[in-house]
């Protein structure tokens, strides 16, 4: 009796304290239903990238960064004060392309036509952007935000292609 009691016991224990992930299991990460500047930061560095946090004219997270030798930057959107800093909504990753001139707006209307991921225009100062958003509403998971990010990077390429740059 005093052993079943003991391994009733010790089996609780284990069970309210938390055991470690048995080998093969996946640790549970956090689903964002919005997300810092910095904690974006942070992933974006642990995924590679380079990634340097500032401040829009608003006063809302912005992230410059950079693949394949392209920059682009990360906008926030749908700010909420939340402590130190702001926890956002959604948000936008945009890269231009200046004086691209040889591309007007049936380029990026063809562009557009062909391509599911990454809108792109021509600005009013003749400016090409390539541009693709997401909502976090609901929740994120951080693989979602990698496989966003993911197809960014494909986006770009494929888009500074398109216009040879």
């Amino acid at each position: 009796m005093r052993l079943w009691l003991a391994a009733f016991l010790t089996a609780t224990a284990l069970i309210l304290v938390g055991c470690p992930p048995v080998r093969g299991e996946s640790v549970v990460k956090p689903v964002y239903e919005g997300i810092s500047g910095s904690e974006l930061v942070q992933l974006m560095q642990d995924w590679g990238y380079r990634a340097d946090l500032d401040q829009d004219g608003e006063g809302d997270p912005r992230i410059q960064s950079s693949t394949g030798g392209l920059n682009f930057v990360v906008h926030f959107y749908e700010c909420q004060p939340d402590g130190a800093e702001p926890v956002c909504g959604s948000l936008s990753v945009g890269a231009v392309f200046e004086g691209a001139v040889n591309h007007g707006v049936d380029s990026m209307n063809h562009w557009n036509a062909l391509n599911r991921f990454g809108k792109a225009y021509r600005a009013d100062n003749g400016d090409l952007w390539v541009e693709m958003d997401i909502a976090l509403e609901g929740g994120i998971s951080e693989a979602n935000l990698r496989d966003w990010l993911a197809w960014w990077e494909a986006v770009l390429g494929k888009f500074a292609r398109h216009i040879d740059w």
